[in-house]
């Protein structure tokens, strides 16, 4: 809340905390150092109280998350194929094998500013504290509390750098006016580099863009193609090969015959449901996507009662 004279709305916030009388209310003046900053962000990432967990020392009362699919805003173009490998046992996904498509949108969620994480999902992330802090700054005049309305955006809705470009792109790109790399074609001037103003390509003064490539890495995303790649349920990722698949079954105490495969395709939402998973669990794949298996198994179960239905309006027929 700003610092400001209005003790109507201070009076207001007392009341919605509960607080009734001024006497159980006390005002500590406290150090706050360079290290307790990492401890402010770690305890805001986990718990709901987190000033009452680091400057009074109280333990934080540890949950296990809950994880809540909820209806992500829909934004086509992305589709990628994914095999699942579930025990039939419990029908829980024990890991997945996808493409470079895949591996590098899972890789992609380790780039996502915090602000841009949260404004896709929606505002509740249910990350510990970071929710609130998000809405505050929703709530906050952009015209009063902030330099500018550029200012507030940075926090509230901020892009990915352009340096993480991606096929399957989750998050909005920031466009940026980098400098242009160019070269003066002259056979009389040799090995001369020029880093010039965007504009100045348009002069017709005989410069010509370059494009800097790395040459051991001209692709864009994180990883090499066209490999297979393995995550378990808590999106440890590595190359796939059917030795590391067998030390992962035995690892989860499964035999093959209790194993069956499922080919689905995802999209937007559903990198959004694992985006979110990852962040509330360490069991991302089951939480983010096993409501595509309960859809299909809910689909199985709803053509029973047809069947049914339709033998007894035979029967009925015959005795007439």
């Amino acid at each position: 809340m700003p610092n400001t004279a209005d003790y109507i709305t201070s009076f207001a916030l007392l009341q919605n905390l509960g607080i009734e009388s001024i006497s159980s209310v006390k005002e500590m003046t406290l150090n706050f150092p360079k290290d307790k900053v990492l401890d402010l962000l770690k305890c805001s990432l986990f718990s709901q109280s987190c000033l009452t967990n680091l400057f009074l020392e109280k333990k934080p009362n540890l949950q296990m998350s809950r994880f809540l699919y909820g209806s992500f805003e829909n934004s086509g173009g992305i589709q990628i194929n994914l095999k699942l490998f579930i025990r039939k046992a419990d029908a829980k996904i024990l890991f997945a094998v996808g493409g470079k498509d895949f591996a590098d949108m899972l890789l992609s969620f380790l780039t996502f500013p915090l602000g841009g994480v949260v404004r896709k999902l929606g505002g509740t992330s249910h990350l510990g504290s970071i929710d609130g802090l998000y809405k505050s700054v929703a709530d906050l005049d952009e015209n009063i509390h902030f330099n500018s309305k550029d200012a507030k955006n940075k926090l509230f809705d901020p892009d990915l750098l352009p340096f993480f470009k991606l096929t399957n792109q989750i998050l909005p790109m920031l466009n940026l006016n980098l400098p242009y790399y160019c070269y003066h074609e002259d056979e009389t001037i040799v090995h001369l580099q020029y880093s010039i103003e965007i504009q100045s390509l348009n002069t017709g003064c005989g410069f010509k863009e370059m494009l800097p490539i790395n040459p051991e890495s001209p692709a864009e995303g994180f990883v090499h193609e066209p490999e297979m790649y393995v995550a378990t349920d808590d999106l440890v990722l590595a190359p796939f090969s059917l030795s590391s698949s067998l030390k992962l079954l035995n690892r989860l105490n499964t035999v093959l015959g209790d194993v069956k495969e499922k080919v689905i395709t995802i999209g937007f939402k559903e990198c959004l449901s694992l985006l979110n998973a990852s962040l509330t669990s360490t069991s991302a794949l089951n939480n983010g996507l096993g409501h595509l298996l309960k859809e299909v198994q809910t689909g199985e179960m709803r053509t029973v009662p047809v069947k049914i239905q339709l033998k007894a309006r035979t029967l009925i027929r015959s005795k007439r």
